[in-house]
């Protein structure tokens, strides 16, 4: 299975795939709504995606646009705007798409990992609260933003200022309705927002973000820590056309350095091998549907040493 896509770890399970920003088809090289790359990621007015891989120290890991600062785990984290000194009620919102819809009546327990960042030369920002989780039936995006009701399922109450550690907001909820999105960030307005300046005089705050879980286990979700791959060398380029597909779809493996046997290996949202291809030494191979329902996969590429090569994600129609 691919540890992290899912999270499983003895009884609980977390409900957000690609929990820890790792899983990813293309480095960020621009800090401008790039989140999408995170595999499963969706953007709701342009929250950034950061990684090792990255070549621009724009959205790199330590060291980008915003501050300095190492992932919670693994190699990736994103960011947004919780606040902004001159755009009225703006709010940034990473979304992703459940593995499986909420239960009504069940109680979820949450959590996330923020860090405060000092926005490059640290001379204007504000630390805020309210920073936390709602959920929703529909998908929020750049087109339909994540709304600011003054509403959120789990946040907090208390400033979150600290730049240097990653500081954890969590609690739980009953599902009131069948949820499938995840929609984090800020969601009360600036009149509702309680703010402390930290430096300067313009209040914008803008945090980095890691290590989400959603669970039906307590203290699985309150100690969450991402256990997956940690060392993902992707190539240069894989392209899987076309994709979606219907009934099989080549993959065209690209600036790969690494001529030993390969491996393909097809997983499904829980995690589960569905596909396992002998790929050998080609730079091409085909994944047939066979029995695969519709639906959305992700694929990994490895040696015969077992590195991680490349990942990415598939939909069969």
């Amino acid at each position: 299975m691919i540890l992290g896509l899912v999270g499983l770890s003895g009884k609980g399970q977390n409900l957000v795939p690609n929990s820890s920003f790792e899983i990813y088809d293309t480095c960020p090289y621009s800090n401008t709504d790039q989140i999408h790359f995170a595999v499963g990621w969706i953007s709701s007015l342009t929250p950034d995606y950061f990684n090792t891989c990255a070549t621009s120290t724009l959205v790199s890991v330590p060291n980008n646009a915003y501050g300095f600062h190492y992932a919670a785990s693994g190699n990736a984290y994103a960011g947004f705007y919780a606040k902004h000194y001159f755009l009225h009620n703006y709010r940034e919102h990473a979304v992703i798409h459940l593995i499986s819809s909420l239960l009504i009546g069940t109680r979820y327990y949450v959590s996330i990992k923020v860090s405060l960042t000092p926005l490059g030369d640290g001379t204007q920002y504000c630390g805020v609260n309210k920073l936390g989780v709602l959920f929703s039936t529909i998908q929020y995006d750049d087109f339909n933003p994540t709304p600011i009701n003054n509403f959120a399922h789990v946040y907090t109450d208390s400033i979150i200022s600290d730049t240097l550690n990653w500081v954890t907001i969590k609690g739980s909820f009953l599902a009131d309705s069948n949820y499938s999105f995840v929609n984090i960030g800020n969601c009360f307005n600036d009149m509702s927002t309680d703010t402390i300046q930290i430096a300067g005089s313009h209040c914008t705050a803008y945090y980095y973000l890691d290590d989400v879980c959603v669970s039906t286990d307590s203290t699985y979700a309150y100690n969450y820590i991402y256990t997956g791959t940690t060392e993902i060398n992707h190539p240069t380029s894989s392209i899987l056309s076309p994709n979606p597909f219907t009934t099989q779809a080549t993959l065209t493996i690209q600036g790969l350095k690494n001529e030993n046997n390969k491996t393909l290996s097809v997983y499904n949202l829980l995690g589960q091998e569905v596909q396992n291809i002998f790929v050998g030494k080609d730079k091409e191979v085909i994944i047939h549907r066979n029995n695969l329902p519709s639906g959305m996969y992700f694929y990994k590429l490895t040696d015969d040493s077992k590195t991680v090569l490349g990942m990415g994600k598939m939909v069969v129609e």
